[in-house]
């Protein structure tokens, strides 16, 4: 084990080994730099993902602001775009004299992910001004980013299809309000994904050409197929 601490022990004292500020291996070395890490060797868990992932309590959370007053939180929506999301909620000043706040919206893991995903990972934040007493309506928008990830095969950003626990906070740990939604799928694949479900399903052994089809329009990188009975353009289902 890498120690953590002035010590040179190794100590678990719940700082990331590989994180600027703790001791390089012998404490007389002094302490790891950006320049000394190697952040391979946590990969995407960096930061506030690393203690989450471990459940190490920082002392100061990532996202987390000193104010003279205090905020309050209410009124979570969230609609579901095709590969976004848009999330809007009120904040409320609810303290005595006025303050800037910046509520962060995080989003979970699927259930499978297809690789390893953060528990909470920052999708969008914004900055108001609150008057004592004053409530704003906020909107973030969540670009199709916060919901991919890196592909290898594909060497492309892939989307991680499924549920995810959606989340506004003051920090990364000071979570207010929270939901589980999911990005809409194009039109194309969700069909494809329901069909394929009933294939072969009483008198459903007629699908595999409409199957076929979809799995064509979407190697071709059409939105759907053109073939008789495809859905309309402007149809969504919702996953």
């Amino acid at each position: 084990m890498i120690p953590n601490n002035s010590t040179g022990t190794g100590a678990n004292d719940g700082n990331c080994p590989l994180y600027p500020g703790a001791f390089l291996s012998d404490p007389l070395q002094g302490p790891h730099t950006y320049r000394t890490v190697d952040m391979q060797a946590n990969g995407i868990f960096q930061g506030y993902r690393w203690y989450d992932l471990h459940g190490k309590t920082p002392l100061s959370p990532f996202g987390h602001g000193l104010s003279y007053t205090r905020f309050s939180y209410a009124n979570l929506t969230v609609t579901p775009n095709v590969g976004a999301m848009t999330v809007a909620c009120d904040v409320t000043n609810s303290g005595t004299v006025q303050g800037d706040e910046v509520p962060q919206v995080y989003v979970g893991s699927t259930a499978l992910p297809p690789v390893p995903l953060a528990v909470r990972a920052l999708a969008g934040f914004e900055r108001v001004s609150l008057a004592p007493g004053q409530t704003k309506h906020v909107t973030i928008e969540l670009a199709p980013r916060a919901f991919q990830y890196w592909s290898v095969a594909a060497h492309d950003w892939a989307t991680a299809w499924g549920d995810r626990q959606i989340v506004v906070g003051s920090s990364s740990r000071d979570i207010r309000l929270s939901t589980i939604d999911a990005p809409l799928k194009p039109a194309a694949e969700e069909v494809l994904y329901l069909l394929a479900a009933v294939q072969n399903v009483g008198p459903g052994s007629g699908l595999e050409t409409k199957v076929q089809d979809i799995q064509a329009a979407i190697a071709a990188g059409t939105s759907e197929p053109r073939a008789t009975g495809s859905l309309p353009s402007r149809t969504r289902c919702r996953r």
